[in-house]
């Protein structure tokens, strides 16, 4: 595979050992937090049983409500009698991990239990594998920019909110992963002129597994596929065709994917974008009810959770009537009531960089943690966010703003198609992460701050990229040329 160089590139040699400390760092930092007692997790919300119960994983009966939030569960029982075939294809990408971890988590656990650290070895060598993808797509870079950039990378995903929640059976590991592994293919496409078919079809088949991953990221997949069909360039028509039919493919199972979420969870999203979000914020809810076609009565649910009991999902008389109400409907009300749409957002930026999941617990009770304890090696980078990043509209449309110029000068003034196309693939990253902060603050807000996960990896890739564009920008130092005399 041939790659198209725009700056002084380090010998091959010496770009491989440089990967390999930089992995093995990384590698390093996620054993000893994964594996190495107290092991960090993240507890269960009540989550774990769309990929866990599928699999046959079930927390322990005798720990009953200790199972979840907080603390987690390093044994989980195991029961191959229960392992719901159905249930192994229709949530998340993630489950794809979820198996690879089985035969790990009963090879080290006694007779009908599962090892939680499977989870996170499965995960930790599958986030390495991305990320050294991404070192390698950015070996073209001068040296200098590719320690800086390889050490930004480093810091920022070793940090204890990233990490955390591989030993999880969340879906947030598959959607960081595959969407390192779409970024590096991608970066390979733009540099690679007429690629391999495997290039093109690796990127096509990661960002389906993201798109998958989980449903808020579904509409996604058609964004990729328009993106992978404007790099995958190539000479020949047979091998055009074949990357527009890939793009269709994708967008084909984006789509697919995004109408077979369970329709009780469909309204559980809704119902809390409705009457948590909307109405809680609501100067009148019950004229918001009748603008949104329902009973003004409904009044009474304001506030409640679609999670919670209290909650009507499961009331057939109540999603007769709930059923008027859609996602288009809900989008169409916010885009007539701007002032509506702007408040929903600064909440939502009041929450947009505080990492870490609220209320959920790091640690396992065996550890004497008290509940809900917080690890704070490895924090620092979500630690400085939280700090100093102001949580305010202003201030993610200016970042986001700023990133995006950026991107576009670089796209003008590239001088060759490999730099313009590294720089649609930053104004793809921009677009990405403002389009979760807008759903993620519109749909929970602050209830849910796991909800911000993917606009913060896609904040902390476009920050790594802003860096290394500014330090590019910096005059380099001539090289030293020896004296006549000395020679």
């Amino acid at each position: 595979m041939r790659v198209v160089s725009d700056n002084p590139t380090v010998p091959a040699a010496q770009a491989r050992y440089l990967d390999g400390i930089l992995l093995a760092l990384l590698g390093a930092a996620l054993a000893f937090q994964l594996l190495v007692p107290p092991i960090v997790g993240l507890a269960d919300n009540g989550d774990f049983s769309r990929v866990a119960g599928a699999l046959g994983i079930f927390p322990p009966e005798d720990l009953g409500e200790a199972s979840f939030f907080s603390w987690i569960v390093p044994q989980y029982r195991f029961d191959p009698s229960r392992i719901w075939l159905h249930g192994l294809c229709c949530y998340s990408s993630q489950t794809l991990f979820g198996i690879a971890s089985l035969p790990v988590g009963l090879a080290v656990s006694p007779p009908s239990r599962f090892d939680l650290r499977a989870t996170g070895i499965v995960n930790g060598l599958a986030l390495l594998t991305a990320v050294g993808w991404l070192l390698y797509a950015l070996r073209p870079l001068s040296r200098r920019l590719r320690i800086l950039g390889g050490l930004l990378l480093l810091v920022v995903f070793s940090d204890v909110t990233y990490v955390s929640l591989l030993n999880s059976f969340y879906t947030e590991p598959a959607a960081l992963v595959f969407l390192l592994a779409a970024l590096g293919f991608a970066l390979l496409l733009a540099r690679t002129p007429n690629p391999p078919a495997w290039l093109a079809a690796a990127f096509f088949l990661v960002s389906a597994l993201f798109a998958t991953s989980r449903p808020q990221n579904a509409l996604l997949g058609f964004f990729l596929a328009i993106l992978g069909w404007r790099l995958a360039r190539y000479d020949r028509r047979s091998r055009r065709g074949l990357v527009v039919c890939a793009a269709l493919a994708l967008c084909v199972v984006s789509f697919a994917y995004s109408r077979s979420t369970p329709r009780l969870l469909k309204r559980i999203y809704l119902f809390g974008a409705v009457f948590r979000q909307v109405l809680t914020n609501s100067p009148d809810p019950r004229r918001d009810l009748l603008q949104l076609g329902l009973p003004p009565d409904f009044a009474r649910f304001v506030g409640i959770s679609g999670f919670s009991p209290e909650a009507p999902v499961e009331d057939e008389g109540f999603q007769r009537i709930f059923e008027k109400v859609s996602y288009r409907k809900l989008a169409a009300f916010y885009v007539a009531r701007p002032e509506r749409l702007r408040k929903a957002l600064e909440r939502g930026a009041g929450h947009a960089f505080e990492m870490r999941p609220f209320g959920l617990g790091n640690y396992a009770r065996e550890t004497g943690k008290p509940p809900r304890a917080l690890s704070r090696t490895f924090s620092a980078w979500s630690q400085a966010k939280a700090r100093l990043a102001p949580g305010r509209l202003w201030f993610v449309m200016a970042y986001l703003f700023a990133s995006l110029l950026a991107a576009i000068h670089l796209r003008w003034i590239g001088r060759t198609r490999a730099l313009r196309t590294a720089a649609e693939i930053w104004i793809a990253l921009v677009l990405l992460a403002a389009f979760q902060f807008a759903v993620a603050s519109v749909m929970t807000g602050a209830e849910s701050r796991r909800s911000f996960f993917l606009f913060n990896a896609a904040f902390d890739l476009t920050f790594v990229a802003l860096i290394l564009r500014l330090a590019s920008l910096l005059p380099q130092r001539a090289p030293a040329v020896a004296s006549p005399r000395a020679i």
